[in-house]
């Protein structure tokens, strides 16, 4: 094989992983991401009983008021367990409700549920939100949490639900009251809820629907049955209790690992085929090449990079010290025994 074409395949080989991304962050994960959790938590429990905060939307019995604000409630709830922002009366949880209806108005959603009050007064509420407005509106908008934090789980199955609780991840799921057989609703309606554990039979929710709800339970296969009914999706979010990012990020770092000594490999090999005459210009035209490429791309993209850059110290190691190396960023040249490590 000519040099030329040895280059060629070296540069394939290198342009290949240089593309070569894991994702960081999606609003919709996959049951790739949901086989990376594991199980470890023998209460399956989010968060000790004790510390749970919780009440039902109507924290006053003022069901006129806030007869449809399961969402919110939901939101709310979801917020202030996963990030530690417990510790609010029932007065701050219903003035809560309300500044979140009142920004709901303002973001333009429907207003086409009405419920009569006692003196006549008809109240309008807010259309109800599917798990993708509550991500969107709720979650990003009013609470700010960033969109690489808020994900949603299509085609849930029971063991990955368990999975997420066991791993702290405090969940939000769509049912109707009907289905679930809820007790304590009056009629078949949508709702949404908080769930914080299990037990072998049942999922335990939050359910704001009822004063009676801190961790009642719910049959599993009714509560997966209604989920598949309502959207088939659930929603979690990255908080101090637990991240899907940072569980993603060293998943991507073993596989980059993997990766990485199969390129050192065939990098060496490859390298050891050509003149020492050769090495050291293919040597500064692959690192070039990944510099140039790092200082192009993100910080995520960059950890790996440079990952890939230290192959090319290794690989430098085979031979003896070059003449050519590169002393900056920048990629200009300088003659000398200077090694390319002197670039980490």
């Amino acid at each position: 094989m000519s040099y030329g074409n040895q280059y060629k395949t070296i540069a394939s080989l290198l342009a290949v992983l240089v593309s070569w991304q894991s994702a960081l962050a999606y609003t919709y994960v996959s049951g790739d991401d949901m086989a990376l959790l594991k199980k470890s938590n023998p209460s399956h429990m989010v968060l000790p009983e004790s510390d749970i905060l919780w009440y039902p939307q109507a924290p006053f019995a003022n069901w006129e008021k806030q007869n449809e604000s399961y969402e919110e409630a939901s939101a709310s709830l979801l917020y202030r367990n996963t990030h530690g922002v417990l510790r609010v009366g029932p007065e701050d949880f219903d003035a809560e409700l309300d500044s979140i209806n009142a920004f709901e108005e303002s973001q333009g959603i429907p207003r086409s549920k009405i419920n009569k009050l006692k003196s006549g007064i008809g109240k309008a509420y807010v259309a109800d939100l599917s798990i993708e407005q509550i991500a969107d509106l709720l979650l990003e908008k009013y609470f700010h949490f960033g969109p690489e934090n808020v994900f949603i789980l299509a085609h849930p199955t029971a063991e990955q639900m368990e999975s997420l609780l066991d791993n702290n991840f405090m969940l939000v799921v769509p049912v109707n009251t009907f289905e679930v057989n809820n007790r304590y609703a009056n009629h078949a309606t949508y709702h949404v809820m908080p769930i914080v554990g299990y037990d072998e039979r049942s999922f335990l929710s939050l359910d704001v629907s009822t004063k009676k709800g801190f961790k009642l339970p719910y049959e599993k296969n009714l509560l997966l049955q209604s989920i598949r009914n309502n959207s088939d999706r659930i929603l979690f979010v990255d908080s101090p209790l637990a991240s899907l990012t940072a569980i993603r990020n060293r998943d991507m770092m073993a596989k980059i690992d993997t990766k990485a000594q199969a390129f050192k490999t065939e990098l060496q090999s490859r390298l050891r085929t050509l003149p020492e005459s050769r090495r050291s210009e293919v040597l500064l035209k692959i690192n070039n090449a990944l510099l140039a490429k790092i200082a192009s791309t993100s910080l995520e993209e960059k950890k790996m990079l440079f990952k890939k850059f230290h192959l090319i110290v290794a690989a430098e190691r085979l031979q003896k010290p070059v003449q050519e190396a590169v002393v900056s960023g920048s990629g200009s040249k300088s003659t000398g025994q200077q090694s390319l490590s002197e670039n980490r």
